[in-house]
């Protein structure tokens, strides 16, 4: 039987530390992206109006909301936010250890343990 991605993902975090903070990493910037289109979206936006508020085109809006390497600058993303009406009131960090022991528990939980 295949593994599900959950699996997969447990084994990387539970492995050697290199994939871990890949993982992580990749992990992240997934969030924060996601973060970002649903900021859009709450504030009744389409693409091409935060486009005009920033000075751009759409499509470059479409390509900064699929940037999963991290390629945006910060203040490019806090335009973004501010042109959605939001602005991030922290910014949380923790160690890469215990990051990656809350990123296991989570999917030992959503699997039903591990």
């Amino acid at each position: 039987m295949a593994q599900s991605v959950d699996d997969l993902a447990l084994d990387i975090l539970r492995g050697p530390d290199e994939p871990a903070v890949t993982y992580l990493r990749h992990r992240w910037l997934g969030m924060v992206m996601a973060d970002l289109r649903q900021a859009r979206r709450d504030a009744g936006l389409s693409q091409a109006e935060v486009a005009e508020r920033l000075g751009t085109t759409q499509s470059a809006i479409a390509r900064l909301e699929r940037d999963h390497d991290g390629s945006i600058s910060l203040h490019r993303l806090v335009d973004y936010v501010l042109a959605c009406g939001v602005l991030p009131e922290m910014l949380s960090l923790r160690p890469i250890a215990e990051v990656r022991q809350m990123a296991i528990k989570a999917l030992e939980s959503k699997s039903g343990g591990g």
